[in-house]
């Protein structure tokens, strides 16, 4: 149940509430020897017949203790309420305010609980009862079952010496705690797709495709060539010798820098940009790959002086590099 609660998004901060209460649980049985004695005393009794249990625990940190009690009532209509039994669960602990999911069952003769009127026990019935104890007065119910009925069924019910077993299943949740807690920042700690393309750049798995820049000879992958190139996507889009042959031989650029190329096509980064930023520009330019391209121009901003100015705006100028330039 939570109390509190302050979520952003972006930059903001992240804060969160949580509220939680632990459960303990108990199923205990009352074996009541001579039940049909009990029942044959009320009858002529001028007072209310009352029957205990021993005091029980669930264990819970509020040391919650409690009794089950069997009443038959005296009444100006005996035939009417003295023909019913009643059952009760009492809290005998101190006063406090105790929240509690129970429900009363009787045991038959094998071993099968069952429910108030003598129907079926599961975890779904609607007999279950949510309550909060607050005072030492007992909950229950002042007609669990007509006497007749269970002596009438005695056979099913009973055990040895006239025993009836009754029992309660009882949950007790404590106090919520409330706690403040901030909300981490959700991080993937997988690879990211520009860590799994670039494996498939080092290691050279299904590679379909040999780009030769001077002595040296890189291998690559088509698709993802097309896919970030426009220029690539024609040259292996069409009826022309680099697509039959799967070879390229790129004339016009140095091989470290042609690498430095590579790298940001598979991972969308470049390392250490600013030490050939010029060759990059010029290359982005003619591959037509647009983020490459504004990369350099901001590394070309962030360097530009009184000094360089004019070195640094003649291949600006000829790349048409204007957005940060």
């Amino acid at each position: 149940m939570p109390i509190d609660s302050e979520k952003s998004f972006g930059s903001k901060k992240e804060a969160g509430g949580y509220s939680h209460s632990e459960k303990h649980s108990i199923v205990y049985t009352w074996k009541i020897d001579e039940i049909i004695q009990f029942f044959n005393s009320a009858k002529s009794s001028k007072e209310d017949v009352v029957l205990k249990s021993p005091k029980f625990t669930t264990g819970s940190k509020i040391k919650d203790l409690w009794f089950l009690q069997i009443e038959i009532r005296k009444s100006n209509e005996p035939s009417k309420n003295k023909s019913l039994l009643s059952l009760f669960l009492f809290p005998d602990h101190r006063d406090q305010k105790v929240w509690t999911r129970y429900m009363f069952f009787v045991v038959n003769n094998k071993k099968e609980k069952i429910g108030k009127d003598f129907k079926v026990y599961d975890q779904s019935s609607s007999l279950w009862l949510d309550k909060l104890f607050d005072s030492s007065d007992g909950w229950g119910y002042s007609d669990f079952a007509r006497i007749k009925e269970l002596l009438e069924k005695k056979n099913e019910l009973l055990a040895s010496n006239d025993t009836l077993t009754v029992g309660v299943d009882l949950t007790v949740y404590e106090t919520h705690v409330t706690t403040n807690n901030k909300i981490k920042p959700w991080k993937y700690s997988g690879p990211r797709l520009s860590d799994d393309f670039r494996d498939l750049f080092v290691t050279k798995k299904k590679c379909d495709v040999i780009i030769k820049v001077g002595e040296e000879k890189f291998d690559a992958h088509k698709l993802i060539l097309i896919s970030r190139s426009c220029v690539f996507e024609a040259m292996f889009s069409y009826d022309m010798k680099e697509n039959k042959e799967n070879q390229v031989t790129i004339p016009d650029i140095i091989p470290e820098i042609f690498k430095k190329v590579l790298d940001f096509i598979y991972t969308d980064k470049v390392n250490d940009i600013n030490s050939s930023v010029e060759e990059l520009l010029e290359a982005a330019d003619k591959y037509q790959l647009q983020r490459l391209k504004e990369m350099c121009e901001h590394s070309l901003s962030k360097i530009l002086t009184d000094t360089n100015a004019i070195r640094i705006m003649i291949p600006a100028d000829l790349h048409n590099a204007t957005q940060y330039c």
